[in-house]
């Protein structure tokens, strides 16, 4: 049965009957292989409610779409079995959307939404996972010396997918090992930019082109690190005196509009120091708006 909520009002001494009408909840099940028709095991399956107008829904659903992260905003969710199977259960009669999270594989969401009109139980098209494309990244610096542990994150290559994505600032970060490789998997077939960072180097932005690897072999990529710059100043007001409760962010000139400056100085801004002071250690040369 669906959850029912009760705004209840107590008082002292008194006793109070309430009757509470329980609407039957439905169910919905389904499998999910991958393209060799393999049970993909492990796999998060989520119900989200249609909504009549889906003019945002992409938006909405940014980092779904490019990392596979399931919203919070779900109706129910639920973990594939040993056989790709889930079932759930909670859900009232409306219109419902599947989606399907795993790492290995590229998101998915049914391109229709699922109606459900009654207390029965609900079976779902078999969903099969694509892979998507594979990256291979090595990183070295200038003297060809692997670089262990350095920080690698991607994002869609264009400027409003990148300043959907970076406003909930959830996008996962990948290391590299004790021969600085790292492989980055389930990606999308696109342009994407893929940034390299690592204590003491400035950090690196890279655009690769994926649309010929949508799979088999991964693309390879190797990245050079160079020392990094360090910039230093003072946020002071007209009288010269210390803004010591400002935050301030570093935003290449390249990627700047307005709503990237604002995400910036929320997400990434840093506090400047009692004497309003603030420094930006490793970064690389170019040119960048303080904001």
């Amino acid at each position: 049965h669906l959850k029912h909520l009760l705004d209840i009002t107590a008082v002292d001494g008194e006793s109070q009957t309430y009757d509470v009408d329980l609407e039957q909840a439905s169910r919905i099940r389904g499998r999910v292989v991958n393209a060799d028709g393999q049970a993909v095991v492990g796999a998060t399956v989520a119900a989200l409610e249609d909504v009549v107008d889906d003019s945002l829904y992409s938006l909405a659903l940014a980092e779904f779409f490019n990392y596979g992260a399931i919203p919070n905003w779900k109706s129910d969710s639920t973990v594939t079995d040993i056989n790709g199977e889930y079932v759930m259960s909670n859900l009232k009669f409306s219109s419902f959307n599947v989606l399907v999270g795993s790492g290995d594989y590229r998101p998915f969401k049914t391109e229709h939404a699922v109606k459900l009109e009654s207390a029965a139980t609900t079976d779902i098209e078999l969903i099969t996972l694509a892979r998507g494309a594979e990256v291979i990244i090595h990183v070295n610096n200038l003297l060809e010396q692997a670089v262990v542990d350095a920080a690698v994150q991607w994002r869609p290559n264009s400027l409003l997918a990148k300043t959907v994505i970076q406003r909930n600032n959830n996008i996962p970060t990948f290391k590299t090992d004790q021969l600085g490789n790292v492989a980055i998997k389930a990606l999308p077939s696109d342009v994407l930019t893929f940034s390299v960072a690592a204590s003491g180097y400035a950090t690196q932005n890279i655009d690769i082109d994926l649309s010929e690897f949508a799979s088999g072999s991964p693309a390879t990529h190797q990245v050079t690190l160079r020392p990094g710059v360090s910039l230093s100043g003072r946020v002071v007001n007209s009288d010269n005196e210390a803004c010591e409760n400002s935050n301030i962010a570093l935003l290449r000139s390249t990627e700047y509009s307005v709503e990237a400056a604002v995400t910036a100085v929320r997400r990434n801004g840093t506090a400047v120091a009692d004497d309003g002071s603030f420094t930006f250690p490793d970064i690389s040369s170019g040119q960048y708006y303080l904001i």
